[in-house]
This record gives C-alpha cells, structure tokens and sequence, in this order.
C-alpha cells in the first residue's frame, strides 16, 4: 500500500530571557550528509503540549531499532531518472524521498517505497525558508502513482505550524532554543476505472517535529499515518530520535567500477587508500538500516585491501574504517 512520509523540518526559537533566533538553514542538506535515528517503543507515549517555553521530557524512551538516513544524488537513487528536478534525496531503509530544494523552500516531488513509486505534478511544499514560531504554512497538491495495476491519482492539502518552543530532553542529549513543527496533511486519492466509492484512498497523517539551530536534521520526530481503502485500513505510528554525534562526515562516494576507491562486488570488497602498514585497521559495512553486514580487523600490507564478502543485495552501504581504535574515514559505497 502507499506509503507517505512528510518530512517537515523546523527551526528553533528561544524563550523569554534570550533572543529570538530565525533559522535559515534547516532541512538544507548536502549531498553526502547522513545521520543516524533511534526508532523507539511507541507504547504509552505522549508528544506534550505546544506553546511557549515548553520542556519536552523523553528521556524514557525505549530504543528498538535504529535506523541510518542518508541524503544522495538522485542519479544514485534507484528511481532517479524519473525525477529531474530533484535536488537530493533522502534514502533510510528502503524508502526514497525525492526533494525539490533551494534556499527558500523545500517541497517534496516524489517517494519511492517497496517498488511504489508516487509522483506529484503538483509539488507538496512542505516549508518555506527562514521560518520563526507561529509561522504557518498551507500548500495543496497532487499525486500518481500504480498499485496492482490500476492507476490512482490524489490530491491533498498539508499544514504546517510552529506549535511550541523551549527544551527538548533525549535519553543521550539536552537542547535548548528547540521549535516544534505540528504536521497535519489530509489526501483523497481515487482509483481509476473503478466506481465510488471504491475507488477512493483517504490519507491522513499527523506528526510532531522538533528543531533546533545547531542541525540540520530533526532532533525527534513524531510520525502517524492513517490509511483507508477499499482493499484494507493501515496505520503506522512512529517515533525516533537523533543519537547525538552520530552524525557520519562521508569524505567520498564510490562509483560502480572497480577502479573506485571503494568497491563492493559480487562477493568482493575493495579498498583503495594510503595505508599505514603500522596501524591496526578495522572495517564495517552497513547496510541502510544500520545493521552490521560485514566487518574485518586488518594490518595493510600496500594501498590495496581486498576481501570476501557475501553477495549483498544492490543498494546503498556504508563503510567505517578506523585505526588504532580512532575513526578515520566513513564512506557511502552503491552497489548496482
């Protein structure tokens, strides 16, 4: 079934005593950034109140999963040639948001998920830039897509509003001057060829997104879609945070011929790099959602590392090389 996500970022602003910041920045990703997000136990939980000078306690969330969200160009997304004008995208598991940014506003063109693939002729503007609290924003648009072989096409409206402002607290990590952003989006896509009302899909999602000054990417964001269909009803209710300082500086991107200087393969990985035949070197690979799929404790015996790897399926990794216990590098790597 369809899968919509909203990524509606946000900026921070202070409470009484300090000054008013106005972000500019926010959402502004560069290809190569990736950060990682703990997915947590959704049982019990609350996302408080909005308003000013808030203190946003979550400090027991219950971790069960984590996941890695990378932003690439879209001639590396899987699905890229079908969006031209997508200035990056942003990849975590196996879902693809194609965005259409610049330096003041990002919507969203298009997603990709379990083979769906959804466009919007009519982009969804998720924000404008610079933002403060209380700003809001109203933007309608429209989707297509294919499921089981019947064209659908949608046509939705999505507000944006900065509800609260004050102190966000996370198992790891306190920030300050954070803003929240309340997210409502309401769809109704119509099946073609067939008759009402069977032929509708209504979408409803609601989130909660907290921001601040000092990142890009959210610090905590609250996620619930509701689907409705003739075939059957979805719901989804997520929340995850950002572990603080796991934020990967990628320093390359391999392409997908051997001379790279980082190279997966059909049961092969290669390295391509300076070594230190002093130093004690241990890589590892992950795959999209953060889990270990290969790891090797090495010494160099020249500039070429190579090694067995079991046949991965094609998509995007992530290789961490560090020496003598330090991190010296992380590198995104496709395999195709």
């Amino acid at each position: 079934m369809k899968y919509v996500l909203y990524f509606i970022m946000m900026l921070g602003i202070s409470t009484i005593g300090y000054a008013q910041p106005t972000l500019n920045n926010f959402a502004n990703y560069s290809i190569g950034d990736s950060i990682k997000y703990m997915s947590c136990d959704t049982a019990g939980f609350s996302a408080g109140s909005g308003g000013a000078n808030q203190t946003w306690n979550f400090t027991s969330l219950n971790v069960v999963d984590s996941l890695i969200y990378a932003i690439v160009h879209r001639n590396s997304a899987s699905n890229g040639g079908q969006f031209p004008n997508a200035s990056f995208v942003e990849v975590f598991g196996t879902n693809e948001v194609y965005v259409e940014n610049n330096a003041s506003q990002y919507a969203v063109g298009g997603l990709s998920q379990s083979g769906i693939i959804i466009k919007y002729p009519n982009t969804q503007i998720n924000y404008n830039r610079p933002a403060t609290y209380q700003d809001t924003l109203v933007d309608t648009f429209t989707t297509e897509y294919t499921v089981m072989s019947f064209n659908v096409k949608g046509a939705g409206v999505i507000r944006t509003k900065v509800d609260g402002y004050g102190t966000l607290v996370l198992p790891d990590s306190t920030y300050s001057n954070v803003l929240r952003f309340k997210i409502e989006s309401d769809e109704v896509d119509t099946i073609q060829g067939l008759p009402a009302p069977a032929n509708l899909v209504l979408v409803k999602a609601r989130g909660y997104i907290w921001f601040d000054a000092k990142h890009k990417g959210a610090l905590m964001r609250v996620d619930s879609i509701d689907i409705k269909s003739p075939v059957q009803n979805t719901t989804v209710y997520t929340v995850s945070y950002y572990k603080a300082g796991q934020a990967l500086g990628v320093q390359s991107i391999s392409s997908f011929t051997e001379d790279a200087a980082c190279y997966i393969g059909t049961g092969v990985i290669k390295i391509n790099a300076p070594f230190n035949s002093d130093k004690e070197y241990h890589l590892s690979v992950y795959n999209s959602s953060g889990q270990v799929v290969f790891s090797d404790k090495f010494k160099a015996t020249g500039n070429l590392y190579t090694n067995t790897i079991s046949d991965l399926p094609n998509g995007l990794y992530y290789m961490s090389l560090s020496a003598d216990n330090q991190q010296i590098s992380a590198i995104k790597v496709y395999k195709r």
